[in-house]
């Protein structure tokens, strides 16, 4: 399990989305209050933010998905 550092209040920490399905991802990015769009179907493969950013919430990520 990833360690989940405390982000300031308003700041969100930008989670590690590798293997996970479209649903789960999209729920994490909600969870953590970030924008989340998607490109792909299957199992996400990268994502367009740095894993462990701390970025203001509402910040847009874009997650890459594959065919499993």
């Amino acid at each position: 399990m990833e360690a989940a550092a405390t982000p300031p209040e308003g700041k969100a920490l930008v989670p590690n989305f590798t293997g996970l399905s479209l649903r789960e991802a999209a729920r994490l990015a909600e969870q953590r209050g970030l924008f989340f769009e998607s490109e792909g179907t299957g199992a996400a493969v990268s994502q367009s933010l740095s894993v462990n950013d701390i970025v203001e919430q509402g910040t847009h990520i874009k997650v890459y998905f594959t065919p499993t």
